[in-house]
């Protein structure tokens, strides 16, 4: 018994020495770590125990039974079940996924007061430019409405206008109604028109005019290289009448007689006689009258659109 018992106390020490020397071993102190190092901890770990355990077991072939030894090896696999490095691995794991959290919950917030500041400016310049754009549409607005009535302006100015030229066009017309011109008259250096008028009319036309018939009688501008035309006035539109009845006359002679048309009128001839659909074009009465292709003969004013009237 002495003996079992002096064996028993060395063993107690043994076990009490190797406890401590296993917990020494197998029990570092806690050092937090990130989760990427805690599997490779761990198995450096395990890999440790298992070194020491199998110097242990060496070391106490020689000084313990068999038993004892199936004892101390049982207690020793105990002192670290896989339960529990689960259990140890799962706090960290635990401890580590929170303070991710904390973190990613953090940053979260973060970002979201950033968008908040972002969002709040951006709100306020979209209101700041939405009240310039419903500015810039009441300003259009107005001007729209400044234009159309400016434009309305225009146009009747325009057709004040157009009227205007056409009664002028007309008046200045009607004052040249007993007007008469001769074209194709020699000129003579101190000549009396009135007589060299007189005397053509009478050797070419056989019309006799009287010297009270003529209101006046003068030489206007011409062409270039050409004799002047004479421009006559008579007493009224019979005497006129008498001397236009011999157009064709004067004309076989070489020269000619024509009605004295204003500007205007003498534009609008000239368009017409170079439209493909009008055969003819002349000046009687006042008026501009055009012969269409076909026979129809239509009256012309200085603002007509040619095609539409014919096309009517």
């Amino acid at each position: 018994m002495a003996t079992m018992s002096a064996k028993g106390v060395n063993q107690s020490k043994y076990f009490t020495s190797a406890g401590k020397d296993l917990k020494k071993t197998t029990q570092p102190p806690k050092v937090k770590r990130h989760i990427s190092e805690v599997s490779e901890t761990s198995a450096d770990e395990l890999t440790l125990i298992a070194g020491e355990l199998k110097e242990m077991r060496e070391e106490l072939q020689g000084v313990a039974s068999k038993s004892e030894i199936k004892e101390i090896k049982e207690d020793l696999q105990n002192l670290v079940k896989k339960d529990d490095l689960k259990e140890i691995v799962k706090d960290f794991v635990t401890e580590i996924m929170t303070e991710m959290k904390k973190e990613m919950n953090k940053r979260f917030e973060e970002m979201s007061e950033k968008n908040r500041k972002t969002i709040g400016q951006l709100t306020d310049k979209i209101d700041s430019l939405s009240m310039e754009n419903n500015l810039l549409k009441e300003k259009l607005a107005d001007r729209e409405k400044q234009v159309r009535m400016l434009n309305d302006r225009v146009d009747n100015a325009e057709i004040i206008a157009r009227d205007a030229q056409k009664r002028s066009n007309y008046n200045e017309q009607y004052s040249r109604k007993n007007n008469v011109k001769l074209h194709g008259i020699p000129e003579a250096d101190a000549e009396n028109t009135s007589d060299t008028v007189q005397k053509v009319l009478k050797d070419v036309a056989q019309v006799d005019l009287h010297p009270e018939e003529i209101l006046a009688v003068h030489r206007i501008s011409g062409r270039p290289n050409e004799h002047r035309p004479i421009l006559l006035k008579v007493k009224n539109t019979e005497v006129k009448a008498r001397i236009m009845r011999k157009r064709s006359v004067v004309k076989r002679s070489g020269k000619r007689l024509t009605d004295d048309v204003t500007r205007l009128n003498s534009k609008l001839i000239q368009e017409l006689n170079g439209c493909d659909e009008i055969e003819q074009a002349w000046y009687f009465n006042g008026n501009v009258y055009g012969k269409v292709k076909g026979g129809r003969r239509l009256q012309f004013d200085i603002f007509d659109n040619i095609q539409d009237k014919i096309k009517r």
